[in-house]
């Protein structure tokens, strides 16, 4: 599970889930940026090349769904996936982010590889679909086998 040079900013007013997540990512080979609000996550989002966004949702000043609001706002970089933490994985705010992309919500406590593993197939490189068979493509024939001689 790399995630190699890829910038994952994580959002959440504790301090202690902010190193949770952290200790979660360790050894993924990624660079994780901290904010304590959602505020603080919409200026470093702008400032970092931001490859995914991992945030609460309620926080004090401005929290989690302003911030995925202004993310999705957001001319070039709209796309960036986003994993919720929260206490509840059901409900209006959770809907409301889920209206706006979120590609995962996770309960709070949260299981250490459970994320990892949503953070790796998050990040990991696009994979090309499989393409279809065009009739230009060369014809492949088997050899031919001798008819059996009774």
């Amino acid at each position: 599970m790399s995630a190699l040079g890829k910038t994952v900013l994580v959002v959440d007013d504790s301090v202690v889930m902010r190193k949770l997540v952290t200790a979660a990512l360790a050894g993924m080979g990624c660079d994780i940026v901290e904010a304590t609000n959602g505020y603080e996550g919409i200026q470093l989002f702008n400032h970092y090349d931001v490859a995914l966004v991992i945030t609460d949702l309620v926080m004090p000043e401005t929290g989690g769904i302003e911030l995925i609001e202004s993310i999705r706002a957001h001319a070039s970089r709209s796309d960036v996936p986003v994993i919720v933490l929260s206490s509840q994985v059901a409900g209006d705010l959770v809907d409301r982010a889920f209206a706006f992309g979120v590609k995962a919500c996770l309960k709070k406590p949260i299981k250490r590889a459970v994320l990892a593993s949503a953070v790796a197939f998050l990040l990991a490189p696009a994979r090309e679909a499989p393409r279809a068979p065009s009739p230009r493509d060369p014809v492949v024939s088997l050899p031919s086998i001798p008819p059996h001689e009774a």
